[in-house]
């Protein structure tokens, strides 16, 4: 079961006539060694490219390395430091918004969202949010508060009122292109003044997908509103603009 070169156990790169592996002892390598780009850890005598336990811990590694940077695993995408998920301020958003996707208006979770942005004080305007209100800027509202980062966009249960606030922190930009992150106002009517609000997950040429509360699955439905998942080509006409948190 071992691999030999000239008589002796393999313990380099060598190519077995299928492929290139590291060998040691004969053995293609499943743990730490050295090669002439450094230390790597391996497996089964490739660089490992996934969570792997190193003898004392669990890591996530890339080309060999405990990895840092943002990566895809099969819980999703997270921000890692040597092999581990950290959680940035923006991951914590978007955490806690995918956490409530599906929530459906007049649903004990949808209260839940309700209540906790109620349960802060002062409240905008002094009002008390009810439960058949309008809740798109009550959820993101309440997603930054539970993330324990109102500070960077307020709180509001008003959108026109919301984006006032934006541009007074000095992080509304209007619509020029976004980024992960960042909040995205729509008026739906064309009549000059903002209506909706969501949350944008993700940029992907063009598109924006967005996590949106007190959301229709499409024009016209009949469906109780919900917490949902949507795209949008990033200068949709429906669009009004975009705040950018300072995360």
């Amino acid at each position: 079961g071992l691999y030999y070169i000239n008589n002796k156990p393999a313990n380099w790169w060598y190519e077995d006539g299928k492929d290139w592996y590291f060998f040691q002892n004969g053995k293609k390598l499943i743990g730490y060694g050295k090669d002439n780009t450094g230390e790597h850890y391996f497996q089964n005598g490739k660089y490992a490219n996934w969570w792997h336990n190193d003898g004392k811990d669990w890591y996530f590694f890339q080309n060999g390395k405990k990895f840092t940077g943002y990566g895809k695993d099969n819980a999703g995408s997270h921000y890692f430091i040597n092999g581990k998920y950290q959680q940035t301020d923006l991951l914590k958003v978007l955490d806690i918004a995918r956490s409530y996707l599906g929530v459906e208006t007049g649903s004990s979770e949808h209260k839940k969202i309700v209540d906790a942005y109620n349960s802060v004080n002062p409240k905008p305007l002094g009002y008390t949010a009810n439960y058949d209100d309008d809740w798109c800027d009550i959820f993101v509202t309440t997603v930054f508060q539970q993330a324990g980062l109102s500070n960077l966009i307020g709180r509001e249960c008003g959108v026109q009122r919301h984006i006032g606030i934006m541009e007074r922190k000095g992080i509304w930009k209007g619509k020029s292109y976004p980024k992960q992150g960042d909040i995205v106002t729509f008026d739906w009517d064309g009549g000059g003044l903002a209506d909706h609000i969501g949350i944008v997950e993700s940029v992907n040429n063009g598109v924006i997908t967005t996590i949106e509360g007190n959301s229709s699955l499409y024009a016209g439905s009949t469906a109780k509103t919900r917490v949902n998942r949507k795209t949008y080509n990033w200068d949709s006409r429906y669009i009004k603009g975009y705040g950018s948190p300072r995360y």
